[in-house]
């Protein structure tokens, strides 16, 4: 049991001694809230109909290559979930993978804010239930999502993080715009 103790502080003070995470690749972890700004408007038989979602929630998986002390391309998935929970009324759930970047707005420290943008291609889902009745539809749509974070190293390898963006579905349902806030783990590799 002695013996380990110093083996176990090592390992925790290599974890801990750097003040900054500096690595080629950056795998993100995500998971937070999803919060619709805009209704879904929905063609049906009847003619258009404009519907509430209330939020729910969001998961995201993401990388990044850093190209200097200060850029990034990243590409992101995405998937966000409203509704789910009830068993009549709408629910609706929408799927991005997008791609762009992310810039530093400092240079490496255990403490980093960035902005980032992004675009590619959106899939939303719509489905309404009633007590005698159901509708469902499908959307695809060119978008993008813009926001910012931080990102805060807890080990040369590891950092915690927050995320807030703006998502724009241009074509699904007339354009669905939602907001996401997340919170994220990443993991550095290729120092």
């Amino acid at each position: 049991m002695r013996k380990s103790i110093p083996c176990v502080a090592a390992v925790l003070m290599t974890l801990l001694g750097r003040s900054s995470v500096q690595a080629s690749w950056r795998i993100d972890a995500e998971g937070g809230a999803f919060v619709p700004v805009s209704k879904v408007s929905i063609n049906t038989p009847d003619g258009n109909v404009d519907a509430g979602v209330n939020a729910g929630g969001s998961f995201a998986a993401g990388a990044g290559y850093g190209i200097g002390d200060w850029f990034e391309p990243t590409a992101h998935f995405q998937g966000n979930f409203a509704g789910l929970a009830v068993p009549f009324g709408e629910e609706l759930q929408v799927y991005s993978l997008t791609g762009g970047g992310r810039v530093y707005l400092t240079e490496p420290q255990m403490v980093r804010p960035w902005l980032t943008s992004e675009i590619g291609w959106y899939h939303a889902n719509f489905n309404e239930t009633g007590l005698f009745s159901s509708s469902n539809s499908t959307a695809n749509s060119f978008g993008l999502n813009a926001g910012a974070g931080v990102d805060v190293a807890v080990s040369p390898t590891v950092s915690l993080g927050v995320d807030a963006r703006y998502n724009n579905a241009f074509n699904a349902f007339k354009g669905i715009q939602f907001v996401t806030t997340m919170l994220n783990v990443g993991i550095h590799l290729g120092q």
